[in-house]
């Protein structure tokens, strides 16, 4: 088959959509990735908003775990996809769509931009002991937003090994807030599947527990046509 011009990455916190996205725009050209976690921490973390009512509601939200305000997000959503569409680049999302909401008002607007047969889906599954894990011992660079996972390699390095930058512990990443994560994730994201089946997208089943190097390995092959 021929790359899919949208790859949507859906699976649990911690499952390395991130990680395995930013793989594949060094390795396939003509994409852009939209991480919409750090577009709305961006966001809600913005100083010129912090006066906004909204903004402070959805950073409540957001610190807490939960889901943020589907209308809200997806104004976020349209406008990140079409400045991505319109510079002419095909898009790997992670993290959106996060509700069925999301994914009602992003396949058509997708569908439009790209054509039929455009978009596919990668649905990377672990454990949820692995997610915890994964999002508890992860370090993300203040400069660049690279996520560093943790390995005995890395664990006392104090800078990003791409940009020099600071590497810090997100507030989303403690226990408490990854529970919350995960069953939002469970209630709310996973449900999207069958409307994915109904648009006729073909997904992806990708064993994430692996280690980063495997999954992006069948990732690969799964994208190129071949059984995983």
């Amino acid at each position: 088959m021929a790359m899919p011009r949208v790859i949507i990455f859906i699976g649990p916190p911690g499952s390395g959509k991130g990680t395995q996205a930013m793989l594949l725009v060094d390795r396939f050209e003509g994409y852009r990735h939209f991480d919409l976690g750090r577009a709305i921490e961006l966001k809600v973390y913005d100083p010129q908003y912090q006066d906004d009512p909204v903004v402070r509601t959805e950073r409540e939200r957001f610190e807490k775990g939960l889901l943020t305000t589907p209308s809200w997000v997806q104004g976020i959503i349209r406008e990140e996809m079409e400045r991505i569409a319109h510079s002419g680049y095909g898009i790997l999302s992670s993290g959106a769509p996060r509700t069925r909401e999301d994914a009602e008002m992003m396949l058509p607007l997708l569908t439009q931009i790209y054509g039929d047969g455009s978009i596919a889906v990668l649905h990377i599954l672990v454990s949820k002991e692995t997610s915890i894990f994964r999002n508890m011992h992860r370090r993300i660079c203040k400069r660049c937003g690279k996520a560093l996972l943790w390995s005995q390699e890395n664990e006392q390095l104090t800078y990003c090994p791409v940009c020099g930058g600071e590497l810090v512990a997100r507030s989303l990443d403690k226990s408490d807030v990854i529970e919350v994560r995960w069953h939002e994730y469970e209630h709310l994201t996973e449900s999207i599947l069958p409307l994915f089946t109904a648009f006729g997208i073909p997904i992806f089943d990708i064993q994430g527990d692996q280690p980063p190097e495997k999954v992006y390995a069948d990732i690969v092959k799964a994208l190129q046509g071949n059984s995983v």
